[in-house]
């Protein structure tokens, strides 16, 4: 493991530590000690004092070697490094609290077994502010008052980030909020980061999307009365106020007070009853939003519902699909997108492998909180690593330390490596990561079809000849490329000919592409084909449904292939097939694996494939077979899904 940092021993570690040790079946009668012998003959009681404080002596001189021996141990041990982790692990919010505890826990145990900090392990000590502001405040002064903190990553709702914030700017602590997008978490709290984005730019992102990608004129928005809901709002106000006209902005309040029924009646009805009120931004958390939802949707507002980042969440999806309505789930979810920082069925590269690892540790892939979390403790552990920390009782200079070093990272040179790219902080001391725009599908949130991404991303493309193609809009002085998002899955019909002489083997399958705009989607070619025969040809089975396009290809040939022998076990090969564009760069079509077969694990793939009636789906254009769609009842597990 320390020869290679990369080799999965570290992943197979950490399984085998929680299971219960057993001897193999081979050796079962040989694991017990044996018997003890024989009592020896009894001694006259004289002899038997005397033996007895020998013993005694000698147990006590053992004794206090062992002592002596462990508190020099225990000196040689580096000191542990503390980072305190403050999340709403109860009350309203439990769900977000509780996924970023998951993601902090499992990124730091692949930190500590590489190492920690400097060869120092990183201690987690974990509080629950309820998601309540007061609480919130009294577990800040007992971080600052038990002193061993470092550093602290939390909280995660605004209300309660700006509660402690002044505790912790008091007392020297630098504090990282995976998942508080207030503006005024950081506005005026050089102790305070963050690693995300703000309301301000998500609230503008909004804006841009709807008037580009849904070419929406006029648009309205409710919010709570909290500091999430305001400046969610008003960013949104702002930046659309540019691009078109807003409509209405109504305020429902807070939600803790009386007769928040009758006031959410008005605002939708305020909406409802304007046939030029156009999209509806939903600017609140989840309680607020499930009741104006279902009200929209009774008052006949059947267009699109666009949240933010506290409603990107299959949990608060769930909870609409139960309410009173349950047969109008479907209604009450369709048109409904959601944006985020980061969507788990688009990710790539190392990113895709831990959210995998993750899942394999905790049954589903991460959500945008756990991977904000991660992002948090990457950040975090870089800082204490530059500042040098590593007492177990951090003083005012050592503190002060890891603030400087979260502050140098203010630029791409100076940032740190996350899985998810480089990230660093703005001037408001928050990550400048673009939004994800999300969209409810089949009961869970998905990445949209269209994205629109910063233009960094996009080499060599003209931004002014991009805007006036309508390739690309303006967001909050960022120049953002419409992005194609290709959900895409494969079908093995067979696998064979493995050659590990020639590096190549054959291959027949289903290919099927879900896209919404250009059909040049499909223009992709087999990169490692070991012949220039291999291509899609035509499409078996083609059909369109709500904008989004189904396209089923059957392919077959000979690929090359990267076998690998210097690991154990050797019988263990990855056959790629790779796929690529000839027509885009990454930066505007993506192709992510479909979010089901990434969330099916193998023993359910295998229980599928025996199925000897495939269930019908809701495919677009009707029921078909499953391997016409996207979830083939033999398809196979999901490292076979495709890979960008």
């Amino acid at each position: 493991m320390a020869a290679n940092p990369e080799s999965e021993a570290h992943a197979r570690l950490r399984r085998v530590r929680k299971g219960t040790s057993a001897p193999p079946p081979e050796v079962e009668d040989f694991a017990d000690p044996p018997p003890p012998p024989e009592p020896a003959p009894e001694r006259p009681a004289w002899r038997r004092r005397a033996v007895h404080a020998a013993l005694a002596v000698t147990a006590a001189a053992v004794v206090a070697a062992l002592v002596v021996l462990s508190l020099r141990l225990a000196r040689d041990e580096p000191a542990p490094v503390h980072v305190a982790v403050v999340a709403g692990l109860s009350g309203p919010g439990a769900e977000r609290g509780q996924a970023v505890l998951r993601g902090t826990r499992f990124h730091l145990d692949q930190i500590n077994s590489h190492g920690g900090v400097a060869g120092h392990p990183v201690r987690l000590l974990v509080h629950d502010d309820k998601d309540d502001p007061e609480t919130a405040r009294r577990v800040a002064r007992k971080i600052v008052e038990d002193g061993r903190a470092a550093l602290v990553v939390g909280h995660t709702v605004s209300g309660t980030a700006l509660a402690a914030g002044p505790v912790y700017a008091g007392a020297g602590i630098a504090a990282i909020t995976p998942t508080a997008t207030a503006d005024a978490v950081t506005r005026d709290n050089p102790w305070f980061f963050r690693a995300t984005f703000t309301n301000g730019y998500q609230g503008a992102f909004i804006a841009g999307y709807l008037n580009s990608v849904e070419k929406a004129r006029t648009a309205s928005v409710i919010h709570t009365d909290t500091d999430y809901g305001r400046t969610l709002a008003d960013g949104f106000r702002k930046a659309f106020g540019g691009l078109g006209r807003v409509r209405h902005t109504e305020s429902i309040g807070r939600v803790t007070d009386p007769g928040l029924g009758r006031r959410i009646d008005k605002a939708v009805a305020a909406v409802a009853e304007d046939a030029s009120a156009g999209p509806v931004v939903l600017a609140m958390h989840e309680d607020a939003a499930e009741r104006t939802l279902v009200a929209l949707r009774e008052a006949g507002v059947r267009g699109t519902v666009v949240g933010g980042d506290a409603l990107s969440n299959d949990a608060f999806v769930a909870r609409l699909r139960k309410t009173p309505q349950e047969k109008k789930a479907e209604a009450l979810t369709r048109n409904l997108y959601v944006t985020s920082p980061l969507m788990a069925d688009s990710l790539t590269g190392e990113a895709l492998n831990w959210a995998e690892s993750f899942r394999d540790d905790n049954g589903s892939l991460p959500s945008w909180p756990a991977m904000a979390a991660q992002t948090s403790i990457d950040v975090a552990i870089e800082a204490l690593k530059r500042s040098g920390v590593s007492a177990a009782r951090p003083g005012a200079p050592e503190r002060q330390a890891v603030r400087r070093s979260l502050e140098s990272m203010n630029s791409p040179e100076k940032g740190v490596k996350c899985l998810q790219g480089l990230m660093y902080f703005d001037a408001a001391r928050s990550l400048p990561q673009p939004v994800t725009m999300g969209v409810v599908r089949g009961g869970k949130v998905v990445s949209a079809a269209i994205q629109l991404m910063p233009s960094d991303t996009a080499k060599g493309l003209d931004a002014a000849t991009e805007i006036a193609a309508d390739r690309s809009v303006r967001v909050a002085d960022q120049v953002l490329v419409r992005q194609q998002i290709v959900s895409t899955g494969f079908n093995f019909n067979e696998v064979s000919a493995l050659d590990t002489e020639a590096e190549t083997f054959e291959a027949d399958f289903f290919l099927w592409f879900r896209y919404r705009g250009s059909d040049d989607a499909t223009a992709v070619d087999f990169v490692n084909a070991a012949d220039s025969d291999v291509s899609l040809g035509s499409p078996v089975r083609s059909s369109e449904r709500e904008g989004i396009k189904y396209r089923l290809y059957r392919v077959t040939g000979t690929f090359k292939a990267s076998l690998d022998f210097h690991q154990f076990p050797f019988d263990r090969q990855h056959l790629t097939i790779a796929l690529q564009n000839h027509k885009y760069s990454a930066s505007q079509v993506v192709y992510i694996g479909d979010r089901k077969l990434l969330e099916q694990d193998q023993a359910e793939a295998r229980a599928a494939a025996a199925t000897s009636t495939p269930p019908s789906t809701g495919c677009p254009g009707g029921s078909r077979p499953a391997w016409t769609c996207t979830r083939p009842p033999w398809a196979a597990p999901p490292h076979w899904a495709i890979r960008p």
